[in-house]
């Protein structure tokens, strides 16, 4: 009842247990937990690696070993990139 009529309302303690409190929670359970852990990690490295994986497997089909395959592809290239596509 002293500290009450002091002045000390103690509005902070209230204000941290009904506003500040859930927020971190919020922010712990879905920006670090959701997001941080499992979306990036799934788009990011893991992802990247089965990717890198899958399209080098693709590209393997295609190489014949040939000079003649090589200048064709250099050919190309350099068309693309003289046209600027």
């Amino acid at each position: 009842m002293y500290s009450f009529s002091n002045g000390a309302w103690y509005f902070d303690n209230i204000i941290n247990f009904y506003l500040v409190k859930p927020i971190l929670k919020f922010g712990l359970n879905i920006t670090y937990k959701l997001i941080d852990n499992q979306v990036l990690e799934y788009l990011g490295p893991t992802k990247i690696s089965s990717g890198i994986s899958n399209n080098s497997n693709l590209m393997s089909r295609y190489h014949l070993g040939k000079i003649s395959v090589y200048v064709l592809l250099f050919v190309i290239f350099i068309t693309c990139f003289i046209y600027k596509f």
